[in-house]
């Protein structure tokens, strides 16, 4: 079961699968496509860009398997959800868990003091 909290996204080719765009898979696409992913929005892709991203969002839970395999799964009927779902992901992947403002003032009232020892 995919979990959105962990940048997950449930996806239906060939049988159900999970889309994850962790660390690995944007050093993946940095290395080949030469961009970073968070610039995603910016670039016009080709479909062999979109299958290889699709192929990188999905090695994490099968790492047998091959780009021309995930090319075998996507049709033109699929394509544009495929590529929303994917985007969805990549979101995903960049969410950041807002700093709570009070955790930082927490931690400097307990760790405040004088340096000196209380114990005489």
């Amino acid at each position: 079961m995919a979990n959105p909290e962990r940048g997950e996204i449930a996806i239906t080719l060939d049988k159900p699968r999970i889309l994850k765009y962790d660390f690995n898979a944007w050093i993946e696409i940095e290395e080949r496509l030469g961009f970073r992913p968070e610039d995603l929005s910016n670039r016009e892709l080709k479909l062999k860009d979109i299958r290889f991203m699709l192929w990188v969002g999905l090695i994490h839970e099968d790492p047998t398997l091959t780009e021309h395999e995930v090319g075998a799964m996507i049709g033109l009927d699929n394509l544009d959800a495929l590529f929303d779902q994917l985007t969805s992901a990549f979101g995903l992947s960049f969410e950041k868990v807002e700093p709570d403002p009070n955790a930082s003032r927490e931690s400097k009232e307990k760790s405040s003091g004088t340096g000196k020892s209380s114990r005489k």
